[in-house]
C-alpha cells in the first residue's frame, strides 16, 4: 500500500513532463479524473525541491482547466521560497509572474499587483532581460484590464508588442496584439482595435496557429461590426466558425455560426 502511494505522484509527475502546455488539445484531453493526482503530485514535487519552471509551466493550464486557483497559487508561493534561497533571479520573477496569474483569475488583483510589484520596478529601471520584461508587462496588463484600467492596460500591452517584435517572438508578438485589440475595443476604439486584430491575424496566421486565429477573426467580426461594416464581419466570422469547427470545438463553432446568422440576416432585411 505505501508503494502504491508513493508511486502516484512519481507516474503524474511523468505525465506532467510529456504534456506540452502549448497544445490546448493535449490539455482538454487529460483525464479529468487525474487532476486531483496532479495537482499531489506538483505538492510532492514542491517539497522534495524538485520542482523545476519547466515543471510548473507545464501544471499551470491544466491548474487553468481545473479551476485550481487557489492551490496554484499557494502552490506558486512554496516553489518562490525554495527559489528565492537556492535559485537565480531569473526563475524568482518567472514564478512571481505566474503567481500573480492565478491570483488574478482568483479575483485577487491587489495581491496580483503586490506580486508584481518588486518586478515592474525592475521594468521601470530597465534592469530586466527583454524576454521576461514582456512577460511581466503582459501579466500587468492582464491585471489592468481586470481592474478596469484599460488606458493602463493598453499602454503596457503596446509595449509588451515592441519588446516581442524586437527580439523575434513574433508568435508571442501576435497573442499580445489579439489582447490589445481586445482591451482597445473595451476603450471604444473601434479601428485601432480591428488594426491590432488585423496584425494579429496576419502573424497568427503566418505560423499556422488556428485556435489563435479563430479567436482572433470572432473578436474581429465584433468589431468589424461596431464600425457599421457588417459585409466584411460576415466574412471574417464565417472564417472563425470554419476554423472552430476544423480543430474541433464544436460549441464555440454553433455560437460563432448563430452570430454570423444574425448580421447576413440583419444585411439582408
Amino acid at each position: 500500500m505505501t508503494t502504491q502511494r508513493s508511486a502516484m505522484p512519481v507516474t503524474s509527475s511523468h505525465w506532467l513532463e510529456m504534456l506540452d502546455p502549448t497544445d490546448w488539445r493535449a490539455v482538454s484531453r487529460f483525464p479529468e479524473e487525474d487532476l486531483d493526482d496532479v495537482l499531489m503530485a506538483a505538492r510532492w514535487t514542491i517539497k522534495r525541491k524538485e520542482a523545476g519552471q519547466r515543471f510548473l509551466i507545464r501544471l499551470q493550464p491544466l491548474m487553468v482547466r481545473g479551476g485550481y486557483w487557489l492551490e496554484a497559487a499557494q502552490l506558486i508561493m512554496e516553489a518562490l521560497a525554495i527559489a528565492q534561497a537556492s535559485a537565480g533571479s531569473d526563475s524568482v520573477i518567472q514564478l512571481r509572474i505566474q503567481q500573480a496569474k492565478f491570483l488574478q483569475l482568483r479575483g485577487d488583483f491587489d495581491g496580483a499587483e503586490a506580486a508584481l510589484e518588486p518586478i515592474m520596478d525592475r521594468v521601470a529601471s530597465q534592469s530586466l532581460d527583454p524576454r521576461l520584461e514582456a512577460m511581466a508587462l503582459n501579466s500587468q496588463a492582464g491585471v489592468l484590464q481586470r481592474q478596469g484600467k484599460f488606458d493602463e492596460a493598453t499602454d503596457a500591452l503596446r509595449r509588451c508588442a515592441e519588446i516581442e517584435s524586437r527580439i523575434g517572438n513574433e508568435h508571442g508578438e501576435g497573442k499580445v496584439l489579439n489582447s490589445l485589440g481586445g482591451v482597445l475595443q473595451r476603450l471604444g476604439k473601434f479601428d485601432d482595435a480591428a488594426d491590432a486584430l488585423r496584425r494579429s491575424h496576419k502573424i497568427l496566421r503566418a505560423h499556422g496557429d488556428e485556435r489563435g486565429q479563430a479567436m482572433v477573426l470572432n473578436s474581429l467580426g465584433g468589431v468589424l461590426q461596431r464600425l457599421g461594416k457588417f459585409s466584411e464581419a460576415a466574412d471574417v466570422l464565417q472564417q472563425s466558425a470554419e476554423l472552430e469547427d476544423r480543430i474541433g470545438n464544436v460549441r464555440i463553432s454553433a455560437i460563432v455560426d448563430a452570430h454570423f446568422s444574425l448580421i447576413v440576416d440583419a444585411v439582408s432585411a
